[in-house]
């Protein structure tokens, strides 16, 4: 199959020269165009505007319009009403030459399996999304004119106030808690608000057993927009099934309890750990999705106290490399597993107040985007799960 159509890339051409409005419309790179001097006489209309006479100026300061002028009157001559025909037969022909090359060089680059199906399923998200290599005025021009990165809502007011700087689509979370602190019903909690505001979540159970979780949903309306799996291990299964998943029937937002169980069989452990990070945030942003981590930390009691067994960002040690990419982290501590804190039937919180015994509080630990605030919800932890009872901004730290 010839995977280029030079009259077709005259038309368009002539059809952008003739009119301006054909031309902001025609938002595609310059390889789009298989021809040398298609290529020069697009780069010529991107720098000099859709002007003929700018067009011809731009390749004269070029010394290049004497070869490129009979193909400039030949793209005037072939220009044609049926832009939008012509139009999509150049992008379609681009993408076999793009996915032909990539195809080449994923095959050239590596024997191993894992890598070259990792590189054709980016090579196919990127077509699908028609994500390319753009220049700066490309960029600020995508940025200026398409939507911004969907932001995930929970139409509850703490949490929406909590996550109002880091829960966009391709974000990347990480929850950390010790071990019986509510780090599992906290995402539980998160996620039976999304699925009542119609997103789809992919839960992957690597603890317990998948009936458990999908018992915590079984009331919820839209129930069966969660789809939960407790037999996936290895990140390359993981990543298949949430692509898999996501080509089906679209998510928006996954979870794993939690990411210390991840596997990786390609590489050894301290190898492992990084890669898995790096490939659950190249994941997010692949589908454009939500994804929430829980990860297991261990305070060391004997040398902190009080409140300074709450986990913060130093506690993350299971991976240098997921505390630089998580875009937030947010921990989680229930006061009446530290036996200092613990006043009869009651709790003593940050300010040495009573709370009630099962209070439960979500902290900011880290936030990339957006101005750091310490940030509080104070969950009450009921058989049904939690109840939000206060936000707390700027509380102490």
């Amino acid at each position: 199959m010839i995977d280029y159509a030079l009259d077709i890339e005259r038309a368009v051409l002539g059809n952008c020269l003739l009119d301006a409005n054909v031309f902001e419309d025609l938002r595609l790179p310059e390889e789009a165009f298989y021809s040398f001097e298609h290529r020069e006489i697009y780069k010529a209309l991107k720098e000099a505007g859709s002007d003929l006479i700018g067009v011809e100026q731009n390749l004269r300061e070029k010394g290049i319009l004497e070869r490129i002028q009979p193909v400039l009157n030949d793209c005037l001559v072939d220009a044609s009403t049926n832009y939008d025909y012509h139009h999509q037969v150049l992008k379609e022909k681009y993408l076999q030459r793009y996915m032909r090359e990539g195809l080449r060089k994923a095959l050239n680059k590596t024997d191993d399996v894992f890598s070259l199906i990792d590189d054709v399923q980016r090579l196919a998200d990127s077509m699908q999304n028609e994500r390319i290599a753009l220049t700066p005025d490309e960029i600020f021009y995508r940025e200026e004119s398409t939507p911004r990165a969907e932001k995930i809502m929970f139409a509850e007011r703490q949490l929406d106030e909590f996550y109002k700087d880091a829960s966009n689509k391709g974000m990347l979370e990480v929850t950390i808690a010790d071990s019986g602190h509510g780090k599992t019903q906290f995402a539980m909690y998160k996620v039976d608000k999304v699925l009542k505001q119609g997103y789809k979540v992919l839960w992957i159970q690597l603890e317990g057993v998948d009936v458990d979780t999908a018992k915590y949903f079984e009331n919820n309306p839209y129930k069966n927009n969660i789809f939960i799996t407790h037999n996936l291990y290895d990140i390359e299964d993981i990543k298949s099934e949430a692509r898999t998943l996501n080509r089906r029937v679209g998510i928006d937002y996954i979870v794993i309890d939690y990411v210390q169980n991840v596997e990786c069989a390609r590489m050894d452990r301290t190898n492992g750990i990084e890669y898995i990070s790096q490939q659950l945030t190249r994941l997010a942003k692949d589908i454009d999705c939500y994804v929430h981590l829980l990860s297991q930390v261990s305070i060391n009691y004997s040398a902190r106290s009080g409140w300074k067994q709450e986990p913060s960002y130093g506690d993350v040690r299971w991976s240098q490399q997921l505390k630089q990419d998580a875009h937030i982290i947010s921990s989680v501590f229930r006061p009446s597993r530290i036996e200092s804190l613990i006043d009869g039937d009651h709790i003593k919180d940050f300010d040495n107040n009573l709370a009630p015994y099962n209070s439960v509080y979500v902290k900011h630990a880290k936030v990339r985007h957006g101005k750091q605030e310490w940030k509080r919800i104070h969950y009450i932890h009921t058989e049904k799960g939690f109840i939000p009872l206060a936000f707390m901004e700027n509380v102490p730290f």
